[in-house]
């Protein structure tokens, strides 16, 4: 990962931080070393010497941002109702995460990084699933990873529309998939 500079540095660190702003806020394209530079207050060179591409550098905060979210997940698994969590993490899924995955169509290193990331943070829920389903003795007809994937689908689609400024139809899926929930909390019966 890392070329030359330390790996825990404060501008290494820095680095990243700008580059996730960058995504949030103009995009993936926006992020080039000249940018990233003027941003920390250094010299161009900086950005290869901590990151010897920009594809490195993205992989860095797609796994920062990957470390953060598990960590959310894994909280979830310890509270009475992961499943609201799992649905309410899935939905909150920001921009910056659809221009990485934009990203990733076109450059496969970013690609593998986000189905491993991906691949782990839906073990998480199928886990945060099959926990609830065998503490409250439930058997529920929809397999723990159907519902996983549904619910991460119904997100995903909603953060689209929602980063594209649409929003019709939402509220009200939203609603009814907490409801789904909570009906399941309360009875077992699928969703």
């Amino acid at each position: 990962m890392a070329r030359k500079g330390v790996e825990n540095s404060e501008i290494r660190a820095s680095l990243i931080t700008a580059a996730r702003q960058l995504i949030q806020t103009e995009g993936f394209h926006a992020v080039t070393a000249r940018r990233l530079s003027e941003q920390v207050g250094l010299k161009r060179q900086i950005v290869h010497y901590y990151f010897g591409t920009l594809d490195d550098l993205f992989i860095a905060v797609l796994r920062e941002d990957g470390e953060i979210v598990t960590a959310r997940m894994i909280k979830a698994l310890e509270t009475e109702q992961p499943l609201k969590l799992v649905w309410e993490q899935a939905y909150n899924a920001s921009a910056a995460g659809l221009e990485m995955m934009a990203l990733a169509l076109h450059r496969k290193g970013i690609r593998d990084e986000i189905k491993r990331i991906a691949d782990d943070y839906r073990d998480l829920q199928i886990a945060a699933l099959t926990d609830y389903l065998d503490r409250h003795k439930l058997s529920p007809s929809t397999p723990p990873a159907v519902s996983a994937l549904m619910m991460a689908s119904v997100a995903q689609g909603l953060a689209l529309e929602k980063a594209l400024g649409m929003s019709k139809g939402h509220e009200e899926t939203i609603a009814h998939i907490e409801a789904l929930l909570k009906n399941f909390e309360n009875s077992g019966r699928s969703f």
